[in-house]
């Protein structure tokens, strides 16, 4: 079944399951010379699977937008990404991250929250998390590679 058709290139997808649902996120094209983070919720269940026909926008930043990860929470996925918002030279990205809430396709911050922006370029991000804490590493440039801990909220009705 088809996710995505919208104009340009759809690339790297990830895939995660809940208990509530499966969201598929990826770097997309469609808009010319800009690569954003998408995402679309699916219900394997029902007959046309996919609830977010060509996706959820995750992050239209200015710049480049990829290289994501998923992970459940309660009552949604937190998705990270590399950003290079603030660099066009693409040598010193950042990791950002949002929460989509399943129940509304809801995304929370608008173009994400800065989870690493140290002066060096951040790649790679994967994500482990639980209620209440959880990781996320990430490589950086000088070939360490990092972790960090985050608090974990979950959303409530």
């Amino acid at each position: 079944f088809l996710i995505s058709g919208a104009p340009g290139l759809q690339e790297r997808p990830r895939v995660a399951t809940s208990t509530e649902a499966t969201l598929v996120a990826w770097g997309d094209q469609r808009v010319a010379g800009n690569r954003d983070v998408y995402a679309a919720r699916l219900d394997l269940t029902a007959p046309d699977p996919v609830l977010d026909v060509d996706g959820v926008l995750l992050c239209g930043a200015p710049g480049k937008q990829t290289g994501v990860d998923i992970d459940p929470v309660p009552e949604g996925f937190v998705i990270a990404w590399q950003d290079y918002r603030d660099d066009v030279d693409e040598l010193r990205g950042d990791i950002y991250s949002v929460t989509l809430k399943v129940a509304t396709g809801q995304v929370t911050p608008a173009d994400g929250q800065l989870m690493a922006g140290n002066p060096t370029n951040e790649t790679s991000v994967s994500l482990a998390l639980e209620e209440g804490c959880g990781v996320f590493a990430y490589s950086r440039r000088h070939d360490d590679l990092e972790a960090d801990r985050v608090e974990v909220r979950s959303y409530r009705r």
